[in-house]
C-alpha cells in the first residue's frame, strides 16, 4: 500500500511504501526519470 506522508507543513508531500511492495511499485514506472531540480549542498 502506497501512502502520502507529510513532512514539515502541509505543501511538502513524499511517497512512503513498504520496502517489500517497492519492486512493484518501480514496475509501474515508464521511461526515463528526469531530475528538475536539485535541493541541498552543492557537490
Amino acid at each position: 500500500m502506497i501512502l502520502y506522508r507529510s513532512v514539515g507543513d502541509v505543501d511538502h508531500q513524499k511517497f512512503w511504501l513498504p520496502a517489500e511492495e517497492t519492486e512493484e511499485f518501480n514496475g509501474h514506472i515508464w521511461g526515463k526519470i528526469e531530475i528538475i531540480k536539485k535541493f541541498g549542498r552543492e557537490e
